[in-house]
C-alpha cells in the first residue's frame, strides 16, 4: 500500500496542469538545491511552525509556516492550492497535506481539504494528527466536516471490516483505546467530532474508487481551551460532574455522590460523533445515605433533550426488540452489574425516567460495529443522574431483588392498624410482579375502593409490546384480588388491561370536605379477614407506568362497628 507523503503522495492534476514526471523530478531538485542554498524552505514540515527558513529565523509561531522569504502564514495555508507565500514555497511541487501534524491558536478556524487521490495512486492511506499544544494552543481538538464522501456503506455487512468495501474514515486519540470502528459514504450534514484527549489522528483510507463514488472531505478544525467546552464540561460556577474514567477502557466510568454534585451522563465525545464499535460501561453508585433512608438511582433527559434525536424529538420510542445488535443502543441494569435485571433496552426517541431498586445502577452504552455515515450517529446524548430518597421501613421500594412483597399486619397488638401504602417509586423489570397483602384480625372484613387508575404506554407502538421470547402477551399488566390469602382464597377479580370498579368522588374527599360513601358497584368487599393484590407486569414499569389510588378498610363484623381503618393509597409515578 502506497502511503502519501509530503513529498509526491497527491498527483495535483486536480488543481494545476500535470508535469511530466522528469520535469516534476528536476524542478523538485531545483527546489531542493534552492532551500539548501537559503538555509531551509518552508519551516516546519511537522506541525509548519519554528523550523529555521529563510531570513525568518524560526520567528514563526507554532501555528505557522515560514516562507522562504521568512514571511509567517497560517499553518492551514500549505498545500491548500494557493500562493499564499508569494513565491510558490508552500505549495511545493507533488505536496500533500497527508501525514503532518497540525497546531492553531486558541480562537481561530482552520481549514482543510484533502483533493481526491489520483487512480493509480491507489491503495491510498492518510493520516492527518491535530494536536493541542496549551499555552494559547487549546487544550481539546474540534474537527468539523463541512464535507465529507469516502466510499460508501455496505448495508448487507455484519461487522466493520467488510461495511465500508472501497474506503473510510478512522479516528483515534493519543492515549485512548482504538475501537476499530470507521465511517464512510456520504455523510450527513455539520459533523462534528470533539476530542477527549489533546491529540487525535484522521485516518483516510481509499482501496478503489470507482467514478460513481464521489470523494470529498472538506474540514475546519479549531482548538480550545478547557474553560470554553462548556456544552461538555459545563460553566465554571457549575461544573458538569462526568464520572471517573475508568484505566484501560475507552469510555467506562464511575459516578459516585451525585446528590451533591450536577453528574450528566455522556455519550463518548458528547456533544460530537462518538466512535463506532464502542462499549461504555457507567455505573453509578450513592454510598453516603441518611440515616433512615434508603437511596435510588434515577437516570432522566435532561431539560434540552437529547442532541442526535431533537430532530426527531416527536419520533416514536425505539427500545427492546427494535434495537439489535448492529444499532446503537443503551441498556438500563438494577443494579452496578451486567448480570443484574435489564430494566431498559433503548436505541431512539424520547426516554422516559428510569429509577433503580437500590443505591447502584449500571447503564451500558454499545455503538454497532458496523459502520455509518458520518454525522448519523443516533444517540448523542446527555442524561441527567439523580438521587431519590425515601423511608428505609417504608414501602416505597422492593426490598428484595426476586419481586417486591408488602405486607400490612393489623392483628397484632399494639400494632399500627393504619398507614398509607404506595407502588414501588422504581421501574420494575419484564417479568415482575407485586404483592400485597393486607391482614386484619378473626371477623373483620376488608372493604377496598380505588378512586383513581391509569395504566400508560409510553411507546405508542402496539409493535413494542413484545415479551422477551418476541410474542404478544395477553395482558401489559394484570391485576388479581384474592378473598383471603392467594393458596387458599378464592379470587374476587381479575384485570387484564382493564380500568377495575370506580369510586370517583371519593378523591375529592378531605379534612374539609365529605363525600357519600362508595356503594358495592363502586368498591370490592371481602369475606375474609385477608384481601392480596397482585400486580403482574410482563412488558416492566419503565414504559408501561401504573397509577392508582385504593382506599382500604378493615371492619370488625360481629358489632358491625369498624375497629381498624386503615387507608392506603397506592400510586405509582415513573
Amino acid at each position: 500500500m502506497e502511503i502519501a507523503d509530503a513529498g509526491g503522495g497527491f498527483d495535483k492534476s486536480n488543481r494545476q496542469q500535470s508535469r511530466p514526471p522528469i520535469i516534476g523530478a528536476v524542478s523538485l531538485l531545483l527546489l531542493l538545491i534552492a532551500d539548501a542554498s537559503n538555509g531551509g524552505g518552508v519551516g516546519g514540515t511537522v506541525g509548519g511552525g519554528g523550523g529555521g527558513g529563510g531570513s525568518g529565523g524560526g520567528t514563526c509561531g507554532l501555528a505557522e509556516l515560514t516562507c522562504r522569504d521568512g514571511r509567517c502564514v497560517p499553518i492551514d495555508a500549505y498545500c491548500n492550492g494557493e500562493d499564499d507565500c508569494g513565491d510558490g514555497s508552500d505549495e511545493p511541487a507533488m505536496c500533500t497535506p497527508c501525514n503532518r501534524t497540525y497546531h492553531g491558536r486558541e480562537g481561530r478556524t482552520y481549514k482543510l481539504d484533502l483533493p481526491r487521490p489520483a487512480e493509480e495512486r491507489l491503495p491510498f492511506l492518510c493520516h492527518l494528527t491535530f494536536t493541542a499544544a496549551g499555552q494559547g494552543y487549546g487544550e481539546l481538538v474540534q474537527l468539523l466536516w463541512d464535507a465529507f464522501s469516502v466510499g460508501r456503506v455496505d448495508a448487507t455487512a455484519d461487522n466493520y471490516f467488510t461495511s465500508c468495501p472501497e474506503g473510510s474514515l478512522q479516528l483515534a486519540e493519543l492515549g485512548r483505546h482504538f475501537t476499530g470502528g470507521s465511517w464512510c459514504g456520504v455523510g450527513e450534514g455539520g459533523a462534528s467530532y470533539y476530542s477527549e484527549t489533546s491529540t487525535v489522528t484522521a485516518s483516510i483510507r481509499l482501496f478503489h474508487a470507482p467514478a460513481t463514488v464521489p470523494f470529498e472531505f472538506r474540514l475546519r478544525y479549531r482548538f480550545v481551551a478547557r474553560n470554553e467546552a462548556v456544552a461538555r464540561l459545563g460553566k465554571p460556577e457549575l461544573p458538569i460532574e462526568r464520572g471517573s474514567p475508568v484505566p484501560g477502557t475507552y469510555c467506562s466510568r464511575n459516578f459516585y455522590e451525585c446528590h451533591l454534585k450536577q453528574c450528566r451522563l455522556q455519550s463518548p465525545n458528547y456533544p460530537g460523533e462518538y466512535p463506532r464499535n464502542a462499549s461504555c460501561l457507567i455505573t453509578v453508585r450513592q454510598k453516603e445515605v441518611p440515616t433512615c433512608k434508603h437511596a435510588m438511582i434515577s437516570v432522566k433527559s435532561t431539560p434540552t433533550g437529547p442532541v442526535g434525536l431533537n430532530a426527531a424529538i416527536n419520533a416514536s420510542l425505539s427500545v427492546w426488540q427494535d434495537c439489535p445488535p448492529e444499532k446503537d443502543r443503551l441498556i438500563f441494569r438494577d443494579g452496578a452489574r451486567t448480570e443484574d435485571p435489564i430494566l431498559l433496552v433503548y436505541c431512539g426517541g424520547p426516554l422516559p425516567q428510569v429509577t433503580a431498586r437500590g443505591p447502584a445502577m449500571q447503564v451500558e452504552f454499545r455503538s454497532s460495529p458496523v459502520a455509518t455515515a458520518l454525522g448519523a450517529s443516533a444517540l448523542r446524548l446527555e442524561l441527567e443522574l439523580r438521587v431519590i430518597y425515601v423511608d428505609s421501613d417504608g414501602l416505597d421500594y422492593a426490598k428484595g431483588a426476586q419481586g417486591c412483597h408488602f405486607f400490612v399486619n393489623g392483628t397484632g397488638v399494639g400494632s399500627k392498624r393504619s398507614g398509607i401504602i404506595r407502588a414501588p417509586l422504581h421501574a420494575l423489570p419484564p417479568g415482575s410482579s407485586c404483592t400485597w397483602n393486607i391482614k386484619g384480625a378473626t371477623g373483620d372484613r376488608v372493604w377496598l375502593y380505588f378512586s383513581s387508575y391509569s395504566q400508560r404506554d409510553f411507546t405508542n407502538n402496539g409493535e413494542n409490546n413484545v415479551s422477551a421470547d418476541g410474542t404478544p402477551p395477553q395482558c401489559a399488566v394484570k391485576l388479581v384480588f384474592w378473598d383471603g390469602a392467594p393458596n387458599t382464597g378464592q379470587p374476587m377479580a381479575m384485570l387484564c388491561d382493564d380500568t377495575p370498579k370506580l369510586c370517583a368522588h371519593a378523591a375529592l374527599r378531605n379534612v374539609t370536605r365529605s363525600t357519600r360513601p362508595c356503594t358495592t358497584d363502586e368498591s370490592y368487599l371481602t369475606t375474609a379477614p385477608t384481601l392480596t393484590l397482585r400486580m403482574e407486569t410482563i412488558l416492566g414499569t419503565a414504559l408501561h407506568p401504573v397509577n392508582f389510588h385504593v382506599s382500604i378498610f378493615l371492619n370488625y363484623y360481629e358489632t358491625q362497628r369498624p375497629t381498624i381503618v386503615i387507608h392506603i393509597y397506592i400510586y405509582k409515578t415513573l
